[in-house]
């Protein structure tokens, strides 16, 4: 009798196909757990692509408010140099703002109604 070598092939096969696929899925899973990390670090964490956009929002902000207060503050600096020099100005707001006149002056004050 011929002994069938296929057939004892075969069984190894059959018998080294399931570890292969073992050893398979452990590099995909590998794989996919360092995508996932990959992934996590760049996107978020401390140092990740989220957090640099909320800093770039926040730097943005930041910068709109310090323009906003250089102006304000050149705003205040006009007025105390008109304060200081210009008597017109000075006498425009006294009647302005405290509601003053010149002597002999009447001044009207319009109230305005409360609606009901």
């Amino acid at each position: 009798m011929i002994p069938n070598f296929r057939k004892s092939s075969s069984r190894r096969q059959s018998a080294a196909t399931p570890r292969g696929r073992t050893g398979v899925r452990v590099l995909i899973w590998a794989t996919l757990g360092v995508l996932i990390y990959v992934a996590y670090s760049y996107f978020g964490g401390s140092y990740g692509l989220i957090q640099f956009w909320r800093l770039k929002q926040r730097q943005s902000a930041l910068n709109h408010e310090v323009i906003r207060l250089q102006v304000q503050q050149d705003s205040l600096r006009r007025e105390i140099h008109l304060l200081q020099t210009d008597t017109t100005y000075i006498e425009k707001m006294a009647r302005e703002r405290y509601k003053m006149g010149k002597p002999g002056e009447k001044i009207y004050q319009i109230v305005k109604q409360e609606k009901p």
